[in-house]
Formats: structure tokens, sequence, C-alpha cells
């Protein structure tokens, strides 16, 4: 007659390491599976930002092409010669103010009115933080809606003047919106940045991200607007200037000083982003900049 034996001990040591190795193994992979989840996740979120109300997008690559849903659809205007560099990807649209060199565009309906915002990367090429000069990386001159088309483009003639620059006059040195009314000939000025900051990290070969954002108030009629810098708010303020009438947007050839910069991924939106998205598209750039080596 067959009589039961005891399991031999080490059988039984074995059988225990192989639960414990077991239940080693499925938390290690629910680790694993919950870090493909964030890392699957995050790009997702930051594309969804990056589309989402999304107007108008220039990736450059070499080409002034315009990707979008703007109606009517823009016509370039190149000014002086264009110059390519290694961009956040791919190639980077090279912009100078002295002598006048970048791109043109005319955006001619009331898309931006109510609210919008506006990003793009800046590399300094050959100048840095502290060199006295003024260096304009986006210039939007709004006009009337009946103003003659020989004007678009004149900076008198537009009612008013929306800068995005690096402010270069000792002993501030900083980036900042600089927004001019004019009415009349008299000139009023609304500053939104970071003027008074320092900016000791804006160097030769090194990208930032630079994002405002803007949306009019129902009950006052008032601009509610952000500045970014590199994924941070660095201010929020109100202004009762607007952008009403024919904007004509140009990247680079305005008034400042001498030196190239850099320009990439520049993206116009019909909404005002959440300072949460505009981290995520910080991000989403940050990321290309570290797998692409730059």
């Amino acid at each position: 007659m067959r009589q039961y034996e005891a399991p031999d001990s080490r059988v039984a040591e074995q059988g225990e390491s192989a639960v414990n190795f077991k239940e080693c193994f499925c938390a290690m992979h629910r680790q694993w599976m919950l870090l493909l989840l964030l890392l699957l996740v995050i790009p997702c979120s930051a594309a969804m930002a990056s589309e989402e109300g999304l107007l108008l997008e220039m990736l450059f690559n070499g080409t002034v092409d315009i990707k979008g849903r703007v109606v009517p659809f823009p016509k370039i205007e190149a000014i002086g010669n264009l110059e390519y560099l290694p961009g956040i990807e791919r190639k980077a649209l090279v912009i100078e103010n002295t002598p006048k060199r970048g791109i043109g565009f005319l955006i001619d309906n009331k898309t931006l009115s109510e609210e919008g915002t506006m990003s793009l990367w800046v590399c300094p090429v050959d100048w840095k933080y502290d060199d006295e000069k003024h260096h304009i990386f986006a210039n939007a001159l709004v006009y009337s809606p009946d103003i003659s088309a020989d004007k678009i483009g004149d900076e008198k003639s537009a009612g008013f003047n929306f800068l995005l620059y690096k402010y270069g006059r000792a002993p501030i040195h900083g980036v900042c919106l600089r927004w001019l009314g004019r009415k009349q000939n008299n000139e009023a000025v609304f500053v939104l940045g970071n003027q008074e900051d320092n900016i000791t990290d804006w160097l030769p070969g090194k990208w930032h991200h630079l994002v405002v954002t803007w949306k009019k108030s129902d009950a006052t009629g008032r601009l509610s607007l952000g500045f970014f810098l590199d994924g941070e708010c660095k201010q929020f303020g109100t202004s009762n200037f607007n952008l009403d009438g024919r904007i004509y947007f140009r990247l680079g050839a305005s008034w400042g000083g001498t030196g190239k910069t850099a320009l990439d991924n520049f993206r116009l939106y019909s909404r005002a982003l959440s300072s949460e998205e505009v981290s995520l598209l910080y991000d989403e750039g940050y990321q290309l900049l570290v797998t692409s080596g730059r």
C-alpha cells in the first residue's frame, strides 16, 4: 500500500522561493507598467495640449511652410536672405534685426481678437544676455480693418505694436512682452515680463521657450495676459489694448541691435493655454532637445 511521504524540506524551500520570486516579479512588472504608462501619458498630454485650438504652426526644417487651420491662409513674405541652423528637432530659421532678416505674414480675420496664445523657441547664435542690445523675436502689428494694403508692415501705421523681445539696456537685461499703443501720435506702453530678472543662462547655443497668452474679459473688455519663460509663468497682467483688426506678424526683421537668433516651433492658438499646458509644451520641446543632443 502506497504511503504518504512528507515532502522534502529542500523542495518546500524551493517552492517557497518560487512563490517569493513570482511575487517579486509581479511587483516589478507593476512598477514597469506604471512607468511605461507615465511615459505614454505625458507625451500624449503634451500632444493634446499642442493640438487643441492650434491655428498655425511653423516647424521650419529648412522651409517657411505653414501648417494650420487659419482662413484665409496667410502668404509668407521673406525678408532678406533666409538662413537655417540646427533647431529643436531639425532646422530652425535665423532671424536678425540689423540687417533685417526674417519673415512676415498677415492674419486677416478676428480669430485672435478674443483670446489666443503665441509660442516659440529662440536661441542666441552670436550674442548673450548682457550685450546691451535689443533683440526682437516676434512682432505683431495690429491695423484697422480698412487699412490700405500698402500700409501693411509699416509700424507707424499700426494701431498697436505687440513685441516679444530681449531687453538690453544696462543695468537691466531680461526678456519681456512690450505692447505699444498709438493714438493721435501719443504712445502708451504696456510691459509684461521679467525685464529685471537675471537671464545669465541666455548664451549662444542655449534654447529658451517663450509664450504669451491673452483672453478678453466679457465684463470689462480688457485683455488678461500671461508671460511665460521656459515653462514658468513670470507675470500676469491686464491691458485695455486689443488685437481687433488685421494682424501682421513679423518674426525678426524689426528694429533692434545686431546679432543672429535661431527661431523654431512657432505656434499660434485660437485659445489661451493654461499654465499646465504651457508647461507641457516646454517639456515636449525640452525632450526633443535632449533627444537631438542640443
